[in-house]
């Protein structure tokens, strides 16, 4: 799967794929990337380990299609999610919002975030630490970097 976006015949297309146990997710800067893992983790019932990889190069061709909190509030995560790992996390907004909803996963035994080397630390404390279940977080950084 290359170029995905919601549309209302986007679970349609993956029914083929139900029954994934790993998946990674390229997402670019769009604000539709939680709409996109969204709506993946609600068709992925099986899904075991999930890695997102952002590509900070990568703008968005599409347009902008945002949850509205209620609906984020309501979307079931699947149950057999236990690992997660979020490579070159920036801290932006569209990126806040995918693992907020990520952490939401009381199953979930553990999330790597894997920081870009140019992300602020004063950023990172701000925005990192609004986020639910925080002790279940564990931040790395490159060689460079403070965190381990």
């Amino acid at each position: 799967m290359q170029f995905l976006q919601y549309q209302t015949c986007l679970l349609h297309d993956l029914s083929t794929f139900c029954n994934l146990n790993h998946l990674v997710l390229e997402l670019g800067n769009g604000d539709g990337d939680v709409v996109v893992v969204a709506c993946l983790l609600q068709f992925f019932h099986d899904l075991q380990s999930l890695r997102i990889i952002y590509c900070n190069s990568l703008d968005s061709k599409y347009p902008e299609n945002k949850l509205k909190p209620e609906q984020i509030s309501s979307i079931s995560l699947p149950g057999r999610l236990k690992t997660i790992s979020v490579e070159d996390f920036r801290g932006r907004m569209n990126q806040l919002e995918p693992l907020r909803l990520l952490l939401e996963n009381e199953f979930l035994e553990k999330i790597i975030v894997h920081l870009d080397t140019r992300m602020d630390t004063m950023l990172l404390n701000q925005e990192l630490l609004g986020l639910p279940k925080l002790s279940k977080l564990i931040l790395h950084l490159d060689s460079e970097g403070n965190f381990l």
